[in-house]
């Protein structure tokens, strides 16, 4: 799907929109493109896609690329890690506990808390997204994280404790997913250099 549907159209819509001659773009890419990559990830790392998910998304970023050097616009990839957020439609491991600790079950189950993860907040993205949006310098590719390395119990802990809640968290209750790595997280050099030229525009103030 991801690739015959998602990909397809977003080409399509694209191609429509290289049609109206704007200037730059700005769009949402994933830590999928990096593929079983670990440690500390680099923008200029060459990617290596496990996922249809992470294969389309990469694919289409090959697509802008070269499609900017035909149209002349600016844009900015942004390879978004773990975002969280309550408010969501699919569950996730922040959700999905907040949802327990507000029923007030005695406790929630998780897979292997040893999993090294980059968790960043929605705002926080949303601010990545705006600076590279209104940034003259921001151009190519970005990591989209706190830049930050965090195992999931320790996360899983924060949240527990932010809500001053007594529930019991269980680990090992779920398998390691096959597509991702042990442990990576974003290198954030490159977006944190584009404050040093503007740092008027800086929205994570």
């Amino acid at each position: 799907f991801h690739i015959s549907e998602n990909l397809k159209m977003s080409k399509i819509f694209l191609q429509r929109l290289f049609k109206q001659k704007f200037k730059k773009i700005v769009i949402a890419g994933t830590c999928y493109e990096y593929g079983l990559l670990e440690g500390e990830l680099e923008e200029s790392f060459e990617t290596f896609p496990v996922t249809n998910y992470g294969l389309a998304k990469d694919l289409l970023r090959i697509f802008i690329e070269n499609e900017s050097i035909y149209n002349s616009f600016n844009w900015c990839w942004l390879r978004i890690f773990y975002p969280y957020t309550e408010y969501t439609k699919r569950p996730t491991l922040y959700s999905s506990l907040k949802q327990a600790i507000k029923e007030k079950r005695d406790y929630f189950e998780i897979g292997s808390g040893s999993l090294i993860r980059d968790f960043v907040s929605l705002e926080n993205i949303a601010k990545q997204f705006l600076e590279l949006t209104f940034n003259e310098n921001a151009r190519g590719i970005y990591n989209g994280g706190s830049g930050q390395p965090l195992s999931i119990k320790d996360f899983a802990s924060k949240i527990v404790k932010s809500e001053k809640s007594n529930i019991n968290l269980k680990y090992g209750f779920k398998n390691n997913r096959e597509y991702e790595p042990y442990a990576y997280w974003a290198n954030m050099t490159k977006y944190k250099n584009l404050f040093k030229n503007h740092p008027s525009n800086n929205f994570n103030k």
